[in-house]
């Protein structure tokens, strides 16, 4: 059965004319827009004079040790020192520097334990004037009398001078000697905890290397050679990018970013309103007992989202290019660049992007939205979203991110990077990665268009009571009214807990002193986690939580036949596993500092006996993560109605608990063929079955499977390895690995006619489906 089309243009009709009633919601979308970016510009202009950086007050501690040409302080018309405005020539400060010259006798009569001065220190007593100069230092920088005290130390002038004379003589060839006189070291005494201080220390750093330069060509100078072998060559920048190219590229940072933020507010509250807003007006009954059909409400509502989505991104994205032309060039613009109004491509790129953004933003702010029992709820729900999406939109605003195969596979992510080139004009480049980008965002918008389906077919979603929260009364619930399994939210806590646990973990085992003791670093690095952040917790979780603990952890008996399929399943599917590693490393690299940590452990393993590392790598994590995912996680996800999401979702749980992306990657896929057995054999012993021969090939591939240890017999298997990578392992043939995935379908395929044993939600998921596929034929 089809959609009927005119029942969804009369539901779209209806949301539409319900929000154009709002006027809170036409403010939001026609006239903030219009409003909003004008007085943000004006509001900086008239904040701009706020923010003009005070005077910076600079103690000279030796002023009398100071040589006379070049002068580096010079007197202004009130008789006040400066610094000569020769050596001020930075352009970004323009708060002056204010100078107190001051001799270093009067300085330390001002400290609180003033040391004796004599005319020829010592270097233990020059030490204690060193040390009392800076302690006084301190204390007048800390109680921010100054911002920084310049020391010069004493005689300097006169050992400037020395050091010229030594080069007149040495450019007269009379041998006044092999070494030069040493110049003591001017000090500047700052708090870089305190801003002015950093940034008056940095300003007269700056002062002092010109004024050091300008020394140095006197000395040159005065000792006949040219000042040019200092610089014997100048460096001249052309710039290759046209205005309208170097405009373009300045809007490519900022629009996708905004456009992706404006897509999703701007399909969020629509949504609260339309679904969780009907719930609490009584309409939303009324809407599904009419003819039309759940998937029809939910695509008018959909469109009518996406509706307002697409208006409210384009009417920010014209206020923001109105800005950028009457309020930026007020402000200054970026640095060689007037800001102006976006190019007409550019404005045309956004427009076009804006569809697939707003099909995806719509269907997850109205599969939420139905969730949530009231408005207010509702509002609840847009920070995990954009939490969820803020990550995805932060990650191409990094410079060293690119349009690469990899990273065009990523959601909203790949897609701002392309929109990103095409606001550049990198037509040609980007031609192989669109129909990456295309196919990933639509398959992103396919999901999260079922999901909101989905949700409106299920009556305890749309019909969800309010209820206060007791705290005390839901432990008492949580620990008293047990199942025989536990639910959703509790699989949904014990992932969040297991994933703290690890995270922290990590953090301990990475902070934590390393040794030379092989044992203790795995136990470290692998024990621990395995233990201590996997099965102790699902265990207590199980015991504390479920009344039936064999059942929730699937430990009950199985065929024996069903845990010798899984080895050989995980045996045939291996060299497909390694080709998926392969590409997945090419795709996205393993970073250095990942590489170096496999290396570590790789080198321990190496250390210990082998019994003992098949024991660590395989049977340990085979036993640990299949207990506490295809086990609680999995009986708690089952409860949802749909096998296939609870399959799904946990696999993405159990790969993404891998620290390393690439390993993550693989482990979802091969979670979801665990998975599978888990549903179908309704036992955990095939799952640790595959699990644990999956390791173990990833032990003994790099033993017996090597390119220098290949025995004569097993040549056939293997393939030439990369040549770019010479330590590289041998792959399998094409062949093996098409026979491998032959035999591993032919293995879930009898796996597949085992007899499934069903949840009750299940069972009335598979019902409501059943009935849904006898209507439609």
């Amino acid at each position: 059965m089809t959609m009927n089309w005119t029942n969804i243009f009369l539901i779209w009709q209806r949301e539409v004319r319900d929000q154009l009633r709002d006027r809170r919601m036409l403010f939001m979308m026609f006239v903030l827009p219009l409003l909003l970016y004008p007085l943000m510009g004006l509001s900086f202009l008239q904040l701009a004079q706020f923010l003009q950086e005070h005077p910076a007050r600079v103690l000279i501690v030796g002023n009398p040790e100071l040589p006379d040409y070049p002068a580096l302080l010079e007197q202004n018309k009130s008789g006040n020192k400066l610094f000569s405005q020769e050596w001020l020539k930075d352009a970004r400060h323009k708060a002056p520097l204010e100078v107190t010259p001051i001799s270093e006798r009067d300085f330390l009569a001002k400290a609180s334990n003033s040391p004796a001065l004599p005319d020829m220190p010592t270097a233990a007593e020059q030490a204690t004037i060193d040390e009392a100069i800076k302690q006084h230092a301190k204390t007048i920088v800390d109680a921010e009398q100054v911002e920084i005290v310049l020391v010069f130390p004493p005689n300097f002038a006169k050992q400037l001078h020395d050091f010229q004379a030594w080069l007149l003589a040495h450019k007269r060839g009379e041998n006044p000697g092999d070494k030069a006189p040493e110049l003591p070291k001017p000090k500047i005494y700052g708090n870089t905890a305190k801003e002015k201080s950093q940034l008056a220390q940095f300003r007269v750093h700056e002062v002092l290397n010109r004024w050091q330069q300008a020394i140095g060509q006197k000395h040159l100078s005065d000792s006949m050679v040219p000042v040019d072998v200092l610089k014997p060559f100048e460096i001249e920048a052309v710039e290759l990018a046209g205005e309208q190219q170097k405009e373009a590229a300045a809007w490519s940072k900022i629009l996708p970013m905004m456009l992706i933020l404006w897509a999703l507010t701007g399909a969020f509250y629509p949504a609260i309103d339309l679904c969780a807003g009907e719930k609490e007006r009584g309409t939303l009954e009324t809407l599904l007992c009419s003819p039309a059909e759940r998937e029809e409400i939910v695509t008018g509502k959909m469109l009518t989202v996406m509706l307002f989505s697409l208006l409210t991104s384009l009417f920010n994205l014209l206020s923001v290019g109105a800005t950028g032309l009457f309020v930026m060039n007020q402000l200054g613009g970026m640095p060689g660049l007037k800001m102006g109004m976006p190019p007409v491509a550019t404005l045309a790129w956004m427009a076009l992007a804006l569809i697939p953004i707003s099909i995806l933003f719509s269907a997850l702010c109205v599969a939420l939205a139905s969730y949530a029992r009231s408005n207010k709820e509702g509002q609840y729900y847009l920070m995990p979203l954009m939490m969820t999406v803020l990550p995805l939109v932060l990650l191409p605003m990094n410079p060293a991110m690119d349009l690469t195969l990899g990273n065009s596979l990523i959601p909203i992510s790949g897609l701002m990077l392309l929109l990103r080139s095409l606001l550049e004009g990198e037509y040609a480049r980007i031609l192989p990665y669109i129909v990456p980008v295309l196919m990933v965002t639509a398959t992103c918008c396919w999901v999260a268009v079922r999901w909101a389906v989905d949700q409106f077919n299920r009556e305890d979603v749309l019909f969800r009571e309010s209820e206060r929260f007791d705290l005390r009364l839901w432990v008492k619930h949580l620990f008293l009214d047990k199942n025989e399994t536990p639910s959703v939210g509790m699989a949904l806590a014990c992932v969040v807990i297991l994933y703290m646990l690890n995270f922290f973990t990590q953090f301990a085992v990475a902070g934590a002193q390393k040794t030379n003791n092989a044992y203790f670093e795995l136990f470290k690095s692998v024990l621990v986690p395995q233990l201590f952040c996997l099965l102790i917790p699902t265990l207590i979780m199980t015991l504390f939580l479920t009344t039936r603990p064999l059942k929730t952890l699937l430990m009950q008996r199985t065929a024996p036949l069903a845990v010798i399929l899984a080895v050989v399943l995980a045996i045939v599917i291996h060299p497909t596993s390694l080709v998926l590693v392969e590409m997945l490393s090419r795709l996205y690299p393993i970073a250095a500092q990942a590489q170096e940590a496999m290396k570590e452990i790789k080198q321990n393993f190496e250390a210990i006996p082998p019994w003992l590392a098949i024991l660590l790598i395989s049977v340990t994590p085979a036993i640990c993560e299949e207990l506490a995912f295809r086990g609680f996680v999995l009986s708690g996800l089952r409860h949802w109605g749909s096998r296939r999401r609870a399959v799904i979702l946990t696999a993405i749980f159990f790969g993404f608990y891998h620290s390393i992306l690439q390993q993550s990657l693989n482990a979802v896929l091969i979670g979801v063929m665990i998975g599978y057995l888990a549903i179908k054999a309704n036992s955990i012993w095939p799952c640790m079955a595959f699990h644990c021969t999956s390791n173990l090939l990833k032990v003994l591939h790099p033993m017996f499977l090597s390119q220098k240890d290949t025995p004569e017999a097993m040549e056939w298997l293997l393939q030439d390895p990369n040549l770019a990578n010479p330590d590289s392992m041998r792959m399998f043939t094409p062949a093996i690995i098409v026979i491998g995935i032959l035999a591993a379908g032919v293995i879930l395929a009898w796996f597949g006619r085992l007899p499934l044993q069903r949840t009750r939600e299940e069972k009335l998921w598979d019902q409501i489906h059943e009935n849904r596929t006898l209507e439609m034929t």
